[in-house]
């Protein structure tokens, strides 16, 4: 069985704590975070967007335990992680995308982004189908922890962040785009992007403008294109023709969920220019690509 920790315990962080209690493959160990544990416990019990979690939560703090249900979870308040006695505890650790390139000798694996995770597998299924020459991808993304709930001064200094969070479209800077040519080198420096942040607690869009090539017999248009991302169809990437909102994604396990009613095809005189959109949800898609990852180490 593999022994986990998880360092730090904001939303993505208890998240994951809630998908690892009933695994049986992996044991959760440790956790850390420099906030009150007692808060931890409350919010692990409760959350606005995925309801109570069914099992008592407590800490104990004479002897430093997070009791959950039946587990009970060394629990640290360490800022410098490297402090942490990962080996005394007998500490073990984008999957589905270029997992197979891990080996033994990887100490460190990254589990990237919300946004990488969800345009990896939606790139890669319109690469395969039509491969990508450039594109600029958006990713209009729920609200985070980094902004702010009524206009102040944001803590690393980012202006547009500084504002209310509930009252704005807010245009940012991302990589995540970027980061897919890292995971799927044959798009190395072929995308782009940035993010809207919009007032909704999750559901995410991502969309994705992009010059392709295609060879095939038939004509590219929006309903071969469709046709053929639907053909792309896995177990991490799904594909609808529902008129869906963000809500109605909300849990979804899948990384990505392309849109087919989203989908634009026009023709050039070397290629085409196609728009695509894809679905996720920025918590919960994260978590399962992230638990996949840790028991497939």
């Amino acid at each position: 069985m593999k022994r986990v920790a998880v360092n730090g315990m904001g939303r993505i962080g208890r998240l994951v704590v809630r998908s690892l209690i009933g695994c049986e493959d992996v044991e959760l160990v440790a956790v850390n975070d420099i906030a009150s544990m007692e808060t931890i416990a409350y919010l692990l019990a409760h959350s606005t967007e995925y309801g109570a979690l069914g099992i008592s939560v407590s800490f104990d703090e004479d002897m430093g335990i997070l009791h959950v249900g039946d587990k009970a979870v060394k629990a640290f308040r360490e800022p410098d992680a490297l402090k942490l006695p990962w080996d005394e505890l007998g500490i073990d650790l984008v999957y589905g995308i270029n997992d197979s390139i891990l080996t033994d000798a990887d100490d460190i694996v990254s589990g990237a982004s919300c946004s990488t995770v969800g345009l990896a597998p939606f790139a890669k299924a319109l690469n395969e189908v039509a491969p990508i020459r450039q594109g600029i991808a958006t990713t209009i993304h729920a609200l985070t922890p980094s902004q702010m709930t009524l206009d102040d001064a944001q803590r690393k200094g980012n202006l547009r962040r500084s504002r209310t969070a509930s009252e704005n479209i807010i245009p940012t800077t991302a990589a995540f785009a970027q980061a897919v040519g890292l995971v799927l080198p044959e798009l190395q420096g072929r995308l782009s992007g940035y993010a809207i942040r919009i007032p909704v607690t999750r559901g995410s869009l991502i969309t994705l403008y992009a010059v392709v090539s295609y060879s095939g017999e038939e004509a590219l248009d929006v309903d071969r294109l469709n046709e053929l991302m639907h053909d792309q169809e896995s177990w991490m990437f799904g594909y609808t023709d529902e008129e869906l909102v963000s809500s109605d994604i909300a849990g979804t396990d899948l990384y990505s969920i392309f849109d087919a009613t989203q989908t634009k095809v026009s023709p050039l005189d070397d290629g085409y220019l196609v728009e695509v959109a894809a679905w996720f949800d920025n918590e919960a898609s994260y978590v399962s690509q992230f638990v996949k990852l840790l028991r497939s180490l």
